[in-house]
């Protein structure tokens, strides 16, 4: 039991260090109005599969804090919590569903595109939530804050949902371990 504890613990740890490292490499454009686009999630969203939820969500919070410290800036501790550790600790609702070696692989991908899409959504809807309430000011005069919030966060996080999506089902097709639940 230990032992698997162990296992598990430095999973967690490499696939958050990995986080770290996607995070740096980012594209930059002029159709996204805010943030950057990276493979940062890829790493976080795996674990998730392999790991549950709860090992996901941990993940996502100590890499949401890293990522603070490496990007710090904020407006207020509420701010801060909604846009950095909540935000990817969301990304662990990928997990909530188990890629079964005994399914078909159509049903495997169906609920692996299910998964990272919750989870994704979930951390816009975060960012979304940070954007509303604590930069609505920045919304251009005339444009409602809910359109300028939606349109600042989806920029980014759009973009990087799909690069994600198309990461991982090219890895579950091509290698199906990498991502099913781990014992």
């Amino acid at each position: 039991m230990q032992k698997t504890q162990i296992r598990i613990m430095t999973e967690t740890a490499l696939m958050t260090a990995i986080s770290v490292v996607l995070s740096f490499i980012q594209i930059r454009g002029p159709w996204a109005a805010g943030g950057s686009i990276s493979l940062e999630m890829v790493p976080l969203i795996i674990l998730s599969f392999r790991r549950g939820v709860k090992w996901g969500m941990a993940a996502g919070v100590i890499y949401g804090l890293i990522n603070f410290m490496f990007n710090p800036y904020y407006v207020h501790p509420v701010q801060l919590i909604l846009d950095y550790p909540l935000a990817f600790g969301l990304l662990g609702l990928s997990g909530i569903f188990i890629l079964k070696e005994s399914e078909t692989k159509v049903l495997a991908l169906i609920k692996l595109i299910a998964g990272v899409t919750i989870g994704c959504f979930a951390r816009f809807v975060s960012h979304f939530a940070s954007a509303m309430i604590f930069f609505g000011s920045s919304a251009p005069k005339g444009q409602p804050v809910a359109l300028y919030a939606f349109i600042y966060n989806i920029s980014y996080i759009g973009p990087s949902y799909i690069i994600a999506l198309f990461v991982l089902i090219l890895m579950f097709l091509t290698a199906p371990l990498l991502i099913r639940r781990q014992r």
